[in-house]
């Protein structure tokens, strides 16, 4: 059920069909709305304060809702257009993946959504007021309203273009790319149980002894991306069979049909069960999504600088505001550990082996291709020092540590072999040795 209603979720966040469909319900009931007002001869009333409302007949309102709705279907025809076209651009600038936040705006559901309502109450209420030469109804309230939508609609117009210009400049765009980043990381520590302290390497080492080629396993029934798990579920389903279960592959990670991704140990007679509620705990479907991964977000982000460096855009403070971005991502998970390895029950004990998101895990991912992309960039290269040393101060664990200083000695290496100018060369290499602490406060 949980993993039903996660998939779903996802699918009307990253749709741009469910809140237009709801406006043009709206918009459907709005018509019958009015129209039955002043089939009820109550419309007069209400709009006798309007100026030339008493000469309102069937013949002028059934213009006006006809230009309304072949206008509002002129003007989002080319709204769309444009919009998709201006995407298109952007996604091969700045990568494919921005085209999921784009499809989850709900300001553009919004737009969209008020244009379908205008056309559907047009539509709707010319329909109702009859054929030409049919004598019906004078529909005041209708026309009054239509003429509203109207305007309303124009207004969305210049709103929503106003819009895509703000959202498709590059600042906006990584700014964005941020704050999804950070909510990402939000709702990492919102769905994993906490734990009272990391667990040190040895405790992981000693707990994935437990699984030897003896234990069982918990197959996938399909192919596709495993999009999300209910860690809360898979603690108290391993707490109530009294089982350890280790996941073999991180969310968002590509399966095979049979392949094996949870291997567990419980008491004989418990499988089953165990199995019907990692069924439930799991959700898998055909493409990616951000849900759960946070660094689905810091690959994006990645992405746009590795883009940026190329020598086709060329643009390297737009690599320099990812790396700036991404080393506040990096500070967050250090401070607040999401992702540790093992997963304790509200009673302490060690009941869940995750593929861990370490320190060294996100460098290798989403730092080091930028430093090696940016080799002749040496705006990139300093914000990626000044970023290390700020990171460097930050982290308290040793094994954090390590793995920052192997990018340094990486960055350090590709300073002197790529950078030609002596004197560029010296001040970055002269900041990249600089104090961690001092680097950051400079």
């Amino acid at each position: 059920m949980w993993s039903s209603l996660t998939s779903l979720v996802l699918r009307f966040r990253t749709s741009l069909l469910f809140t237009p469909l709801l406006f043009a319900i709206g918009g459907l009931i709005l018509s019958f709305g009015t129209v039955y007002i002043d089939q009820q001869g109550h419309g007069r009333e209400f709009t006798e304060w309007l100026p030339g409302s008493p000469n309102i007949d069937e013949v002028g309102a059934r213009a006006v809702f006809s230009t309304i709705a072949t206008g509002m279907f002129s003007a989002t025809s080319i709204v769309i257009s444009l919009t998709f076209v201006a995407l298109t651009m952007m996604s091969s600038q700045m990568g494919p993946r921005l085209l999921a936040f784009f499809l989850g705006d709900r300001r553009t559901k919004v737009c969209l959504g008020i244009f379908v309502a205008t056309i559907v109450y047009a539509l709707v209420s010319m329909a109702s007021v009859g054929a030409e030469g049919e004598a019906t109804f004078a529909p005041h309230i209708s026309f009054v309203t239509a003429i509203v939508l109207a305007f309303l609609s124009l207004c969305t117009v210049i709103f929503f273009v106003d819009h895509m210009a703000q959202s498709i400049q590059t600042d906006a765009l990584v700014a964005r790319l941020a704050h999804e980043c950070d909510a990402a990381i939000d709702i990492a520590m919102e769905q994993t149980p906490t734990n009272d302290r990391s667990p040190t390497p040895d405790e992981i080492a000693e707990f994935e002894t437990c699984f030897d080629e003896h234990c069982s396993g918990w197959t996938a029934h399909t192919n596709g991306y495993l999009t999300s798990v209910n860690h809360t579920a898979l603690l108290e389903a391993a707490a109530r069979h009294n089982a350890i279960l280790h996941m073999r592959f991180r969310v968002n990670t590509f399966v095979f049909t049979g392949q094996t991704v949870i291997r567990f140990r419980c008491p004989p007679g418990n499988e089953e069960a165990l199995r019907d509620d990692l069924d439930a705990a799991l959700t898998f479907d055909r493409r990616r999504t951000p849900a759960q991964q946070i660094d689905f977000e810091m690959s994006a982000l990645c992405e746009v600088a590795l883009r940026a460096l190329s020598p086709g855009i060329n643009d390297p403070n737009t690599a320099a505001a990812c790396i700036g971005y991404l080393g506040n991502a990096l500070t967050r998970i250090a401070a607040e550990r999401p992702n540790d390895a093992l997963l304790r029950d509200a009673e302490g004990v060690a009941r869940i082996l995750r593929v861990p998101g370490d320190m060294a895990y996100y460098l290798d991912r989403c730092i080091a291709p930028i430093i090696e992309a940016g080799a002749d960039a040496p705006i990139a290269l300093s914000a990626m020092i000044e970023m290390l040393n700020w990171l460097d101060s930050r982290c308290e664990q040793s094994e954090d540590r390590k793995a920052i200083a192997s990018q340094r000695a990486a960055l350090e290496n590709l300073i002197a072999a790529t950078i030609r100018h002596p004197a560029e060369r010296e001040r970055l290499l002269t900041l990249l040795t600089v104090d961690a602490g001092a680097g950051a406060s400079a």
